[in-house]
């Protein structure tokens, strides 16, 4: 094999850690989706405060379970790339938070997995909850105790009463594989699960919302690795955690803050009043998601589906936009968000200004298939297999692009043939913490890159393939 000729000694080889944040900075632009990620998560923080930020993701199932395939709303193109053993193969997404993706297998198992650098690790199990039991293949949940504090720890809920089945019936049997499935709706996470291991803060706290009818949220914290059934008033739709608290709305519209208390029970109280109901009395069945600005206002998205023939078909549905009036007390109809764009789906909801991610388009909601239920049934009736723009029906409703101002629906530019089962995630990057370990599969490549005549920049850097 031929030696490469050393550098001639006007052309001097610098390092990363040697190159000014401005000239990092051009050369992140310069680089694949996939690339730019990498080359992020090998930079030094004053270096990654100076790249151009990368908008949300989307992680799709791969054409094999080995693989996952990851589109860049920023490039509009898609990228393979390989599925983390054991977190993402076969796994549903679930939650997003932090940087982390969380993930539930076939055996009702739940994993957190950061697609960067590669750390995953185990929430605890659902069998904390005491009246949940693993039977072998089969998960019994006992819906007296269930029941007794849904709907028996908060004081004002004289109205409300659970479904008469939760009275009459005893138990509630699910499979292990249909947990997922009809049990989990979501986890978000406080903060990243890999502070506490660095000694860096105190851990972190998870919130796993529970599918309807069931509809309440559990949390669990680094410290006390179970789950805790909290009371919840009319049942919760998505939660976020923001500002250093969770938040979450009901199905009856009211915005609740959830606060841990000295014996490590989580409460919420009201934080907004209840939001009009414009849809005469049919409104709780809507999807609504909660996201927060980024000068902090509370909103809301609420998805209603309308014309509905089978249970696997295109549903056609409309949106609508609401902001709360911390003057007034009152939610606003807003057709007109500015420069803002909002991403809603299964695993999580966001708010992002377009003049920081132009990518994106202003007044319009990018959404992903939410019904983990449905969709699983649309796979198992052999529908919607693998979605493409030959299908134009199957991929918006899998995934589209929502227009506030006229109600259009369209489909995501660039975003061609791909699977529709498990549905597709959203992802928002997060910094590394500084001494972090950094992605563990190694993928040496050499760049060269000439700067201005006569210098040369050169270096061989552990930049890897990103693992979901």
């Amino acid at each position: 094999m031929q030696t490469p000729s050393p550098l001639p000694s006007a052309w001097p080889a610098a390092g990363l850690s040697d190159l000014p944040p401005e000239l990092m900075a051009d050369i992140h632009t310069r680089l694949s989706f996939l690339d730019r990620l990498a080359f992020a998560a090998v930079s030094s923080a004053p270096s990654r405060s100076a790249f151009k930020p990368e908008p949300p993701w989307l992680v799709l199932p791969g054409n094999t379970p080995e693989t996952s395939t990851i589109f860049s709303l920023a490039d509009r193109r898609a990228a393979t790339a390989r599925a983390s053993e054991p977190t993402m193969r076969d796994h549903v997404i679930i939650g997003s938070s932090q940087g982390w993706l969380v993930t539930a297998d076939d055996r009702g198992t739940m994993r957190v997995v950061n697609p960067v650098t590669g750390d995953q690790g185990e929430l605890p199990a659902i069998t904390t909850i005491p009246f949940i039991r693993d039977i072998g293949g089969y998960f019994s949940i006992l819906l007296k105790p269930f029941v007794d504090i849904r709907y028996g720890g908060v004081d004002d809920l004289a109205s409300l009463s659970p479904p008469p089945y939760f009275r009459q019936c005893g138990t509630y049997t699910s499979s292990d594989h249909n947990m997922r499935r009809y049990f989990y709706r979501k986890v978000i996470l406080s903060a990243s699960p890999s502070r506490r291991a660095g000694g860096g803060g105190e851990g972190y706290a998870a919130m796993l919302l529970l599918q309807n009818p069931f509809g309440t949220p559990a949390f669990a914290t680094a410290e006390d690795r179970r789950w805790r059934i909290a009371p919840s008033r009319d049942g919760v739709h998505r939660p976020i955690h923001h500002k250093g608290k969770f938040f979450s709305v009901t199905y009856t519209g009211i915005v609740e803050e959830w606060e841990r208390g000295e014996g490590g029970e989580f409460r919420s109280k009201v934080v907004t009043t209840m939001m009009a109901d414009d849809d005469d009395g049919q409104w709780q069945c809507c999807s609504k998601y909660i996201a927060a600005a980024p000068d902090g206002r509370l909103m809301i998205v609420i998805k209603k589906a309308k014309d509905v023939k089978y249970y696997y078909a295109w549903n056609q549905w409309s949106c609508s936009f609401k902001v709360f009036d911390e003057m007034t007390q009152r939610w606003e109809v807003a057709k007109d968000i500015g420069d803002l764009a909002l991403l809603v789906g299964i695993n999580s909801s966001m708010c992002v200004s377009t003049t920081k991610h132009p990518e994106l388009k202003a007044g319009c909601v990018y959404y992903t298939d939410d019904e983990m239920g449905k969709a699983s049934l649309r796979k198992g009736a052999g529908a919607a297999r693998r979605i493409s723009d030959h299908h134009d029906d199957d991929r918006r409703r899998n995934v589209g692009v929502y227009r506030l101002k006229d109600g259009a629906v369209g489909n995501m530019a660039g975003l061609g043939q791909h699977k529709s089962w498990p549905p597709p995630a959203w992802r928002r990057g997060r910094d590394p913490p500084q001494g972090e370990v950094l992605l563990s599969v190694t993928w040496p490549r050499a760049y060269s890159i000439s700067l201005v005549e006569g210098m040369r920049l050169s270096f061989v850097g552990n930049i890897r393939p990103i693992k979901i």
